[in-house]
């Protein structure tokens, strides 16, 4: 891993901090700041990161449907 990668986490990380509208709890915070420091460091765990600590199934599913309306 250089320099780079190492910067531009951090930098996805502050911009996503001080977007404007964004409103965090100290607590929700911290938790999304370990969340990032765990990509950014360890790349390679994230798929277990998402089973241990989240419970979230890492494999997404996607359904497209379509919708149409018409006037009458």
């Amino acid at each position: 891993m250089n320099t780079n990668a190492i910067e531009s986490g951090f930098s996805q990380a502050k911009n996503r901090i001080w977007t404007i509208g964004k409103r965090w709890s100290e607590a929700g915070l911290l938790n999304w700041l370990k969340v990032v420091v765990k990509k950014v460091f360890f790349p390679y765990s994230w798929n277990q990161l998402w089973s241990e600590y989240l419970a979230i199934d890492s494999t997404l599913q996607f359904k497209l449907i379509e919708v149409r309306y018409q006037w009458l």
